[in-house]
């Protein structure tokens, strides 16, 4: 069962952006701002595994929240990883932020943001042009992968160890979904 919605207000970009830096996490979405609880270890042990997997995959590092992403005057997101290619020119840093899409995000569900993470960010990651969006669930065992076909996802697949599947974005990089997941003892 999914936990309830983080509380939302309303708030216009440029007030959203004078907040002081201690306000995090905490995005905005069309205009609603929302303020969800510190991670847990759990959540950040699988945040720092799946960083180095794509680091390894990618040989560039990718970038962990808190890390304020401007999508559009009315939406800023904190994905839990974001990966830029080295390549691209539509995601790109000014005054500490980055604006636009980047190339891949990655969002570890929790009870808190589970809701948050499959229904507003997947729009919100869509709608900007994130190429690539993975949703890992830690439960479960499983990343989701989507991927922009035109204006919207489509499921590239749900995979789970030992299956391994080729990030459109990270390509010719194969993923090994064991590599996300500690072994069980």
């Amino acid at each position: 069962m999914l936990a309830p919605m983080p509380e939302k207000t309303r708030i216009r970009l440029e007030d959203f952006l004078a907040f002081p830096e201690s306000m995090t996490p905490t995005e905005l979405f069309d205009g609603e701002m929302i303020v969800s609880p510190a991670p847990s270890f759990r959540h950040q042990k699988f945040v720092y595994r799946i960083a180095k997997l794509i680091e390894k995959l990618s040989g560039t590092e990718p970038h962990l929240a808190p890390l304020d992403v401007i999508l559009n005057p009315g939406t800023v997101a904190q994905p839990d990883i974001l990966w830029i290619s080295p390549d691209s020119t539509r995601c790109i840093e000014r005054d500490g932020r980055l604006y636009g899409p980047p190339d891949l995000c990655v969002e570890i569900l929790s009870p808190s943001t589970a809701r948050l993470d499959r229904t507003t960010k997947f729009i919100a990651y869509e709608s900007a042009g994130v190429s690539e969006y993975w949703i890992v669930d830690p439960t479960a065992e499983i990343i989701e992968v989507w991927t922009l076909q035109g204006a919207e996802y489509a499921q590239h697949g749900v995979y789970r160890a030992p299956q391994t599947f080729i990030s459109p974005v990270l390509t010719p990089a194969v993923v090994s979904v064991a590599e996300a997941f500690p072994a069980q003892p």
